[in-house]
């Protein structure tokens, strides 16, 4: 079979699959507004009628201040939501699409080519029945819905997943390219270069085991350090609660100073690491000068904002904006889990959104262990690094949307050997899906 005509046939199945997909979630959504109520944009409950715009509900929430970033520009607080997604709605626009139907389109087209570059991807390492496994873990996965709205999901996924196959393909221009363009899509597109740097700079990618970690001195000191900034900040939320502010403050100070620590001694580890795995014979060749550019889109992006605003990370500034803060990565967990104990866990209509987001961190954290375990370095940091930074925003909201775009996730769950378990994360997770798909599209916030 040559390499067109095998490209060919993983097309066709993917455009099957993605169709027969589309053509479920698109009745489960229309069946779920036929028959259960919807919310209003003023907070009122009523049950959807022949005025309910059916197709205008897929670009609810983010959707709609993607649409508006594409009809009217940006709104200062607007510009979290990087522009490579509504500029596209809008090169449709001057086309004369409605900027509804020019992001549905850039969404579907979108997935479909994420889902071919995962497929090929998974198969440079795995045989045909993992990469397609793959490819329905993906569509199935509980926030996958959002591959069918005006959301940028989709176009990420395309772009990252594109520009991993070509680095490991080593056809490098075009995954600087697909990872520069990924950069101005979401902030995440930045480790996105980083690990394409990764991959074609360092000699190897076998990642250190833990027992070589752990024979290092200082990485211990820093493993320590974190554990026991972790177990003050649990007593600084005991602090707090019980009004002994000072204590609290104390605490907080000594967590940061232990994990500030932690982190320069891990420093010392990693960058003795990169040293001894780096190529340097690859710094002076024209894939290192393209990687350089590859920051280009994002810069400019940056010098809009501080022409429009006078910041050049306006987009960090206007995070508190949607209830974000730069935090220590183990704070939203220990609240959330904290609230959860205090609320039994089981209090209806008060748990059941904090429960879905912790039950997803502590997932997507299980999924972290095995990448170590079983993938490359660029996979494993692109994981580490694409979790690590909504964590650190003070809170795990959406952190089950975030992690629709961290494809080592499918490929993991695709490789899990025993029958019994690989059903029951399909119906949990389809389950999920259609629960979700209902909640979103009937005006409930889900992430």
């Amino acid at each position: 079979m040559t390499k067109t005509s095998s490209d060919y046939q993983i097309l066709r199945f993917i455009i099957i699959l993605f169709l027969g997909w589309k053509a479920i979630v698109t009745l489960i959504a229309f069946f779920g507004i036929s028959f259960l109520p919807i919310k209003l944009p003023g907070e009122e409950i009523v049950l959807a009628g022949s005025a309910t715009d059916f197709w205008g509900k897929w670009a609810n929430w983010d959707g709609g201040h993607f649409r508006g970033i594409a009809e009217a520009g940006y709104i200062p607080f607007q510009v979290v939501f990087f522009p490579l997604y509504p500029l596209l709605i809008k090169l449709l626009i001057f086309l004369g699409l409605h900027s509804l139907w020019g992001g549905l389109l850039i969404s579907n087209l979108a997935i479909i080519g994420a889902l071919f570059y995962l497929y090929k991807l998974v198969s440079l390492d795995f045989d045909e029945t993992i990469a397609k496994k793959a490819v329905f873990i993906t569509l199935a996965f509980p926030t996958a819905f959002y591959f069918n709205a005006v959301y940028s999901e989709s176009l990420f996924l395309f772009l990252t997943t594109g520009a991993f196959y070509y680095a490991r393909t080593k056809r490098w221009l075009l995954a600087i390219l697909l990872a520069s363009l990924a950069a101005v899509t979401r902030l995440t597109g930045l480790i996105v270069i980083f690990t394409v740097a990764l991959e074609y700079l360092l000699k190897t990618t076998k990642l250190p085991t833990i027992k070589e970690f752990w024979s290092e001195f200082l990485n211990r000191i820093a493993s320590y350090s974190i554990l026991l900034a972790i177990l003050i900040s649990i007593f600084q939320s005991i602090f707090i609660d019980n009004q002994f502010y000072m204590l609290a403050g104390l605490s907080k100070t000594v967590a940061i100073f232990l994990t500030v620590m932690a982190v320069m001694l891990l420093s010392v580890f990693i960058i003795q690491f990169f040293l001894k795995q780096l190529d340097f014979r690859k710094l002076p060749t024209i894939p290192t000068f393209f990687l350089l550019l590859s920051f280009v889109p994002f810069l400019l992006y940056c010098l809009f904002l501080y022409f429009a605003q006078g910041n050049f990370l306006a987009f960090i500034a206007h995070e508190k904006q949607w209830s974000r803060e730069l935090t220590l990565p183990w704070v939203a967990p220990i609240n959330y889990f904290k609230h959860l104990f205090e609320m039994n866990f089981f209090v209806v209509g008060k748990s059941a959104q904090g429960l879905i987001e912790f039950i997803f961190f502590v997932f997507f954290i299980t999924m972290l262990i095995f990448s170590y375990i079983k993938f490359r370095l660029s996979y494993t940091i692109y994981f580490a690094l694409s979790l690590l930074i909504p964590v650190t925003t003070g809170t795990l909201q959406a952190i089950h949307r975030y992690g629709l775009v961290i494809f080592p996730i499918f490929i993991i769950l695709a490789l899990i050997k025993s029958e019994l378990y690989s059903q029951l994360w399909m119906y949990f997770s389809l389950s999920l899906l259609g629960l979700l798909l209902v909640l979103y599209v009937n005006g409930f916030w889900v992430t």
